[in-house]
């Protein structure tokens, strides 16, 4: 019998790409799992859409956003403890996958007991032959990937995968814990597979896997204020975490550079106002959802200020 999964999607006033994300994983070949939606207090109508449209998956609410690591946390709970799931499948909400992708991800995960987690291909929905290729294996100190995804062929063990579509087993889950709600959201997957690493397990990217990321719905692209406030801060926070003092002397004038090409390319303060901020609530300690300035998130239709 196949290993039993949880798929694990969390949303926020996503309704339009969470239905179609939904749709996708209805369609996979693979058998023995259920969904389980976690809706983060959404405004415009994602649970009744749930509730009307997918009678089979499960819909939780929360009374609040709890954002991406406490929204999955609350799916997680519900997966090991309800649904007694063997994996548990992290998926955002906008992704369309490929009918095959959890039997190769599976069938992955099943060769080795010591394999704590598989990834797929990641592609971009709007250009599907181009693909994500800064994760693989990554030099955290340097800020630079030595290995990328574009470069495997085969299942080979990396250290950084993407976080958008992550398949974890039960067993790791139990021995290293649920997600660090202190991310809020960004970086959390550096996080959750450095301390896999560190439990002794180990990280396998799966090619032949395939997704789709529809990456232009998730804070209109990666130019963002937002992104780069919450980029900047968990950076530092998982250094904190897991990486050794060195790594804030080698960050300091990676971040200056950054600062003066966001200020030279896109010629607007918000941008650097959101890194100095992510940088300044790193020092203050203040982790978790940030109140930004409605400046933050103003943007014109092609995600730029």
């Amino acid at each position: 019998m196949e290993p039993s999964v949880s798929v694990i999607i969390v949303t926020y006033n996503k309704k339009k790409v969470l239905q179609s994300c939904i749709e996708s994983v209805l369609n996979i070949s693979y058998s023995n799992y259920k969904i389980v939606v976690v809706d983060n207090n959404s405004t415009d109508g994602t649970a009744s859409m749930v509730n009307s449209h997918f009678p089979s998956v499960v819909l939780l609410e929360t009374s609040q956003n709890l954002g991406y690591t406490g929204g999955n946390n609350v799916g997680i709970h519900y997966a090991l403890e309800k649904l007694q799931s063997d994996y548990i499948l992290i998926l955002n909400d906008d992704m369309d996958v490929d009918p095959s992708f959890l039997n190769e991800l599976v069938a992955a995960s099943e060769t080795d007991p010591k394999i704590g987690i598989t990834s797929p291909r990641l592609f971009f929905f709007e250009k599907p032959d181009s693909l994500y290729t800064k994760y693989g294996n990554y030099n955290f100190y340097l800020g630079v990937g030595y290995t990328p995804l574009i470069n495997i062929r085969k299942p080979e063990e990396v250290n950084l995968i993407p976080g958008a579509c992550i398949l974890i087993k039960k067993s790791v889950i139990q021995k290293i814990g649920l997600m660090d709600t202190k991310f809020f959201l960004y970086f959390d997957e550096a996080d959750l597979c450095h301390r896999v690493r560190v439990a002794g397990y180990k990280i396998l990217h799966v090619p032949s896997a395939k997704t789709y990321h529809k990456v232009s719905y998730s804070f209109s692209g990666r130019v963002n204020p937002s992104v780069l406030y919450y980029s900047t801060r968990n950076e530092l926070l998982f250094a904190r975490k897991h990486l050794n003092p060195l790594f804030f002397v080698l960050w300091i004038p990676r971040f200056g550079f950054r600062l003066f090409n966001y200020l030279a390319k896109y010629r607007n303060i918000i941008l650097a106002r959101a890194m100095l901020k992510g940088f300044y609530d790193f020092t203050t300690n203040s982790y978790g959802q940030a109140v930004l300035p409605k400046s933050f998130v103003t943007l014109n239709k092609s995600g730029k200020i």
